[in-house]
């Protein structure tokens, strides 16, 4: 076999299954409650007159977005978890759902990416490297 065909077919196996594999191992450590059901999202929205809601809009074939989950958690507190619940979306998996949220809230969908709402209205979005809990 050529060696650039090598390459290629490294790289493939790194962008599209290890971020999976990565994701899947590291659930046991996890901050957030897993979206996959839309009638979730009149309770989650109900919820946000009590404390910030937080969708986090992840696509488990790319590297930004394994990147950004593993800032994520490190940047996880006692102090958030009593100021903020967060709901994983994973895009590819869920599409219909994450579309759902972007037409509700009125945020372009982009991934990874942060959609926190509180009263009703996003009071923050972020995605790709602004993805984080640092200023929260």
């Amino acid at each position: 076999m050529n060696t650039s065909w090598i390459i290629v077919v490294l790289f493939v196996v790194i962008i599209f299954f290890l971020p999976s594999f990565i994701l899947k191992t590291n659930q046991s450590e996890t901050f957030f409650k897993r979206l996959e059901n839309p009638k979730d999202l009149k309770e989650i929205h109900e919820n946000s007159f009590n404390k910030i809601q937080v969708f986090y809009k992840h696509s488990t074939r790319c590297g930004i977005c394994i990147r950004t989950l593993q800032i994520l958690k490190s940047e996880w507190n006692d102090n958030l978890e009593n100021k903020i619940d967060v709901y994983y979306v994973d895009v590819l998996q869920n599409k219909f759902l994450s579309d759902l949220i972007a037409n509700d809230y009125g945020v372009i969908h982009q991934s990874p990416q942060i959609i926190a709402i509180y009263k009703g209205k996003v009071i923050h979005y972020a995605s790709h490297h602004k993805v984080s809990f640092k200023n929260w």
